[in-house]
C-alpha cells in the first residue's frame, strides 16, 4: 500500500506538470495568435508606406517608392475610405497577393492590377484587385459602397501616376461572382465600345448613378472577395476623369 501511495503521488506530480506545460503551451500560443493579428491588421492600414503618398504634385517620395520596387506603378485613394494604398503590378496576376510594397511577405498583401493592363492606365478598362479585410483595411471598404446612403456619400477619389494625377468619380457598385465575365474575364474584349460596356455594368450594379462614359474614357474597377458567399467579389467602379 505504501507503494502505491508514492506510485500515486508521482503520478499526480507528472500528471501536474504535463498539464502546466499544455496550459503554457496554449497560453503562449494565443498570446502570439493574438500579436500576430495584430501585427497583420497593422500591415494590413499601410502605415508604413503613407510617407511615400503622393502629393498630386511632383512626388519626390513617390517617386522613391518607385525606385525601392519599380512594380509600383500608380497610388489610389477613395476620398473618406480606407482605401489609399500603391497599386502593384508584378509579372504575374496575384504576385502581390501575399506581398506588401517592399517585396516582404504580409498575409495582407498589396493592392495590385491585372498584368493585362497598361500600367499608365491607357485602358480603356483597368482592373485593380486587393483582399477584403475584416477590419476595412485594403478593400475592405467596398462593401460599405453597397449601402446606398454610403455610395451616395462617396463618389470622389484620385488616381496618382509619377507625373500626374487623376480624379475619380464614383459610379456604381457592383455584387457578383469571380466567373463573371462581364466585368473579369471577357472585359477588355468589349472595350472598343466601351459605352456600351458601361451600360451592361450599371443594368448590374447595386448602387449607381448617371455619368456620361464616353468611346475616349476610362474606367477602373476595384475588386474585393465578399467573404460570406464562395467565390462571391464586391466591385467598385470609377471613371478616370483629368
Amino acid at each position: 500500500m505504501k507503494t502505491l501511495g508514492i506510485v500515486a503521488r508521482i503520478g499526480n506530480f507528472i500528471l501536474s506538470i504535463v498539464a502546466g506545460v499544455l496550459i503554457l503551451s496554449m497560453s503562449s500560443y494565443a498570446a502570439f495568435s493574438l500579436w500576430s493579428n495584430y501585427i497583420t491588421d497593422h500591415r494590413a492600414f499601410g502605415t508604413g508606406m503613407l510617407e511615400f503618398k503622393p502629393d498630386g504634385k511632383d512626388s519626390l517620395s513617390f517617386k522613391e517608392l518607385q525606385a525601392i520596387n519599380p512594380d509600383c506603378k500608380a497610388w489610389i485613394t477613395i476620398d473618406d475610405t480606407n482605401i489609399d494604398y500603391p497599386v502593384m503590378q508584378g509579372e504575374f496576376d496575384y504576385e502581390y497577393l501575399n506581398k506588401d510594397a517592399f517585396g516582404e511577405y504580409v498575409l495582407s498583401g498589396s493592392i495590385f492590377m491585372s498584368t493585362t493592363n497598361d500600367e499608365y492606365f491607357t485602358d480603356p478598362y483597368t482592373l485593380i484587385y486587393g483582399h477584403h479585410m475584416d477590419n476595412g483595411a485594403m478593400f475592405g471598404d467596398i462593401d460599405k459602397f453597397l449601402v446606398k446612403s454610403f455610395f451616395d456619400s462617396h463618389k470622389t477619389g484620385t488616381l496618382y501616376l509619377a507625373d500626374e494625377s487623376y480624379e475619380l468619380e464614383v459610379f456604381a457598385s457592383v455584387s457578383t461572382d469571380a466567373y463573371d465575365p462581364l466585368f473579369y474575364s471577357q472585359a477588355s474584349q468589349h472595350t472598343r465600345d466601351l459605352p456600351a460596356l458601361a451600360g451592361k455594368m450599371l443594368d448590374a450594379a447595386v448602387c449607381s448613378e448617371n455619368v456620361d462614359i464616353a468611346p475616349d474614357d476610362r474606367i477602373i474597377a476595384l475588386s474585393t472577395c465578399a467573404d460570406a458567399v464562395t467565390n462571391g467579389r464586391y466591385i467598385l467602379l470609377c471613371k478616370i476623369k483629368p
